[in-house]
């Protein structure tokens, strides 16, 4: 097996959570290593506007196992230097006060072991980062305020006539924040409202960190290590992190010595590894001492409502998701029967090829006439907060393994009766506003789904009830961290990429202040 010079940190992971943390710690003079599985993309000749190769082209064809209910999005979706950030819709908002202390208000998952204040500035330092093009005042009564540095993006037709629907019901709605420039913005041009971003952005401005944070951070030191794929973190005698073993680009088994180690890969991967990395030490797992290593996974639920009108409206035209946002239903309502609320984000209508797919199979004179009412379409999403449950869970198959011969995650996930309540009632009080904007016909789709995996490896104060403290430090093994969506230890509806940002910046900014500890 190759050695390589040892590192203060190497890095699992190079998107929102592996990027932001690795630009905190070389502005702090840290010698940093980022192990990346995928590719480095080259956006003007690898993004290419072409909806029947770009999903393929961004996925990582790692076999997964996966019991219970199906959660819509492809579990391993992401790879290459920028990971989900490449195909990032780019909403972005901050989370509510609340979500930080659930656990204590509501009996909903468990308290985060800081407060929404705690994380002010590092939302600030991250909005700045990604370029967050939205409204700097006029949060409604009770909600949280962003300070993006870029205005607001104007409303597209099919969004000012919705916007209208809202008004009529007395639903407060308004511009959403977007990583997305309404301007040129650091070099980097204003968006051209081409409606291609989850094919990738060939010009630059969508925020991504292999254009925002990585070319700084490499000028500063960083290595990136495009396609390298790690398969387990070594322990020394001590009970320490040792190193982190991996396979490069020639299939060549790799290893990565660190002072510190860090897991910042997505969701489902990072469990993985830790569980994968198991020794006679830790026979169940590094730092699962408590058990919680892969527990209480959980998802935001996702809807889409859907109209016609009887005018042209172009709802394809524009960026992907959030032109127009309402939170009037995100927090708890004891009235409505349910635990939990959502995000209203307005969507594009998306390109013609999944046009023709939202009716079913047609053929011939029915896909004819319904392609005729492409320009007529609109499109609204909802973002619900899934109830969380420890039964929900990453773990080990060992009847399945990759190419290398190491196991797949296991995916165990099944939605609550107050999942699919919450979901219904957020696809029907969504028809009501196409109804109320004057759409001709209206339809949502069903049943139950989910999006943006969470939790797994959730953080806390006390070690018997999670995985990790406030910065993300495991609390078996104290030079072991963990970054990213699965530190989250309650429910949100709102997409947390913004949030992951500001993790990586906090807990870079605690490394790099207390690395001589650790």
């Amino acid at each position: 097996m190759a050695q390589n010079e040892k590192v203060d940190v190497c890095i699992v992971g190079s998107g929102a959570a592996g990027g932001s943390l690795s630009l905190a710690l070389a502005e702090a003079g840290i010698k940093v290593v980022v192990l990346e599985v995928g590719p480095w993309w080259n956006p003007l000749t690898d993004y290419i506007h072409n909806p029947l190769e770009m999903p393929g082209r961004f996925r990582w064809n790692m076999p997964v196992t996966q019991v219970g209910d199906r959660v819509g999005r492809t579990p391993h979706s992401s790879w290459g230097v920028g990971g989900g950030m490449n195909h990032w819709t780019a909403a972005v908002g901050r989370f509510e006060e609340e979500d930080f202390k659930q656990g204590t208000l509501e009996g909903m998952g468990a308290d985060w072991p800081f407060s929404y204040a705690d994380l002010v500035p590092y939302y600030e330092k991250a909005e700045a980062q990604l370029g967050v093009s939205g409204l700097a005042a006029g949060a409604p009564a009770g909600y949280v305020q962003g300070k993006p540095p870029n205005p607001a993006h104007r409303l597209f037709y099919a969004n000012q006539l919705l916007k209208k629907g809202f008004d009529k019901l007395g639903i407060p709605s308004y511009s959403g924040s977007v990583a997305i420039n309404s301007q040129i913005y650091k070099g980097r041009p204003a968006c051209n409202y081409c409606g291609g971003c989850s094919m990738g952005c060939p010009i630059g401005a969508k925020a991504n960190t292999a254009i925002t944070h990585f070319p700084q951070a490499i000028k500063l030191g960083v290595e990136v290590r495009a396609r390298s794929y790690a398969t387990q973190i070594r322990m020394d005698n001590r009970g320490r992190a040792k190193s982190v073993v991996y396979f490069d680009f020639n299939g060549v088994e790799q290893e990565q010595e660190a002072n510190i180690v860090v897991a910042a890969g997505w969701t489902i991967e990072s469990p993985r590894l830790l569980l994968n990395s198991a020794t006679s030490q830790f026979p169940d797992g590094l730092a699962n001492s408590s058990g919680l290593v892969g527990r209480g996974l959980t998802c935001i639920l996702g809807g889409r409502i859907r109209a016609i009108y009887d005018e042209p409206v172009d709802g394809f035209k524009g960026f992907n998701l959030n032109n127009l946002e309402s939170r009037h239903f995100y927090k708890t309502d004891a009235s409505r029967g349910y635990w939990g609320g959502w995000t209203f984000e307005a969507s594009s209508s998306g390109h013609p090829l999944s046009y023709a797919n939202q009716r079913g199979r047609l053929w011939g004179h029915d896909l004819i006439e319904h392609m005729k009412t492409f320009r007529s379409y609109a499109a609204l999403s909802v973002w619900g907060r899934a109830t969380v449950s420890l039964d929900n869970r990453v773990t080990i198959d060992d009847q399945v393994k990759d190419e290398y011969g190491i196991p797949a995650a296991k995916i165990t996930y099944h939605f609550s009766d107050n999942d699919h309540q919450l979901s219904r009632e957020g696809r029907r009080r969504g028809e009501e506003a196409f109804e109320a904007a004057g759409a001709k016909e209206v339809w949502s789709d069903g049943p139950t789904r989910g999006s943006y995996w969470l939790g797994g490896l959730r953080m806390g104060s006390d070690p018997a009830e999670s995985v990790t403290n406030g910065y993300g430090q495991t609390h078996d093994i104290p030079n072991l961290f963990v970054v990213g969506p699965m530190l989250i230890p309650g429910a949100v509806g709102i997409q947390p990429t913004l949030t992951i940002v500001a993790l990586g910046n906090r807990i870079g900014e605690y490394i790099g202040a207390n690395r001589q500890e650790f």
